[in-house]
């Protein structure tokens, strides 16, 4: 008996070490709006929930887009998921936080035919994560999903 509540105990705490290093960037809404060239521009707002060792100070995730046809999507400029502030620079995300974040520039689509999201990679110089170990790769540590029912995440 003593044994298994031990057990149960290890598998608990070690439970809560596995999802401690986590960074969750969750898709959770679309805005449409009209690029320089007066055509639709979609832009993806999301929320990034910091459950890692310490504060994000800059998180960058390069994405693709795709639509209903399968056919990927333009970009305006580059797309990213990332937390930044517009010209005000950067917003931190301290450590169990959530914050709301809309991108910058999207995808040259109207919204409606927006499918699929695909994550590229995330390179080591937009990852700035306090106390983050030398070994550890932002790539493996970021999750991203989607709440909105027409995008899926791959």
């Amino acid at each position: 008996m003593k044994k298994l509540l031990l057990n149960i105990v290890f598998i608990f705490l070690m439970t809560q070490v596995t999802h401690a290093d986590e960074i969750l960037i969750n898709i959770v809404g679309v805005d449409e709006k009209q690029g320089y060239d007066g055509k639709p521009v979609c832009e993806l707002k999301y929320d990034i929930t910091n459950n890692s060792t310490g504060t994000i100070y800059y998180i960058s995730v390069n994405v693709d887009g795709w639509d209903d046809r399968d056919s990927k999507l333009d970009e305006v400029l580059n797309s990213s998921l990332d937390n930044g502030g517009g010209f005000g620079g950067r917003k931190p995300i301290a450590v169990g936080s959530t914050l709301n974040f809309e991108m910058d520039m999207g995808f040259k689509t109207t919204c409606k035919y927006m499918a699929k999201v695909k994550v590229t990679g995330i390179k080591p110089e937009y990852c700035n994560i306090r106390m983050l170990p030398e070994n550890t790769s932002c790539e493996k540590i970021v999750k991203v999903t989607s709440s909105v029912s027409n995008i899926r995440v791959e």
